[in-house]
């Protein structure tokens, strides 16, 4: 009986040996897994001049650049942002700034439809408007330039200037606005530096103004 149950073990051993070699056989090796789109999304982007992370906006259908350890600020609903470099150590300099502002383009009759419809301002009464808005607000606003150029790949103002910043002192601050429409809406995209680092700036301005997409 003793030599009927050991046999019998024997067996029940060599056949749970066997499942368990089949099982290791067939299972799929494991391989890495891909990175998903928030992992992507937060991968370093390296240039000469800085290492980005890109940006997608929850509100609105853009993207672009944001250089790596800059503060972030999205309005969750209409998808207005505000961008600052890192506070200066020991010092109450102005800080890089990157603005995005989005607005509603105004409504018009159409005697085609017989209802209200989006109607954009031309690019170059857009613009005006809204620079006169900022002489209003800026002491000393001077505009050096207003050109042609595109921006996520829509037609587009671009307007340079400079203004006094009040704060415990005083700063003059250069700043570049690009304006562009998309859909029913315009996009005001600026770029602010102290006039003294502006130059110094405008390569990582660029690089992140040339990476905007829709």
């Amino acid at each position: 009986m003793n030599t009927f149950k050991r046999i019998f073990l024997t067996c029940i051993i060599l056949a749970m040996s066997a499942c368990v070699t089949e099982t290791a056989e067939n299972t799929p090796s494991k391989t890495p897994t891909p990175k998903t789109e928030t992992e992507a999304k937060n991968q370093t982007i390296q240039t000469a001049n800085a290492n980005y992370h890109l940006f997608h906006s929850k509100a609105r259908p853009y993207s672009m650049q944001i250089p790596v350890e800059w503060l972030i600020k999205e309005h969750t609903k209409s998808g207005a942002l505000t961008v600052k470099a890192p506070e200066k150590p020991d010092t109450l300099d102005y800080r890089a700034t990157i603005q995005l502002n989005i607005r509603k383009t105004r409504l018009a009759y159409s005697e085609e439809s017989k209802q209200m419809e989006p109607k954009p301002m031309e690019l170059q009464e857009a613009l005006d408007k809204y620079m006169e808005g900022l002489q209003r607000s800026y002491d000393e606003m001077q505009v050096e330039g207003i050109d042609d150029t595109k921006v996520g790949g829509e037609i587009a103002k671009v307007a340079t200037y400079t203004y006094l910043k009040k704060s415990e002192f005083v700063n003059q601050v250069k700043a570049k606005t690009f304006l562009f429409h998309r859909d029913s809406e315009t996009y005001i995209l600026n770029f602010k530096e102290e006039v003294s680092n502006f130059e110094a700036m405008q390569p990582i301005f660029e690089e992140i103004k040339n990476s905007f997409r829709f």
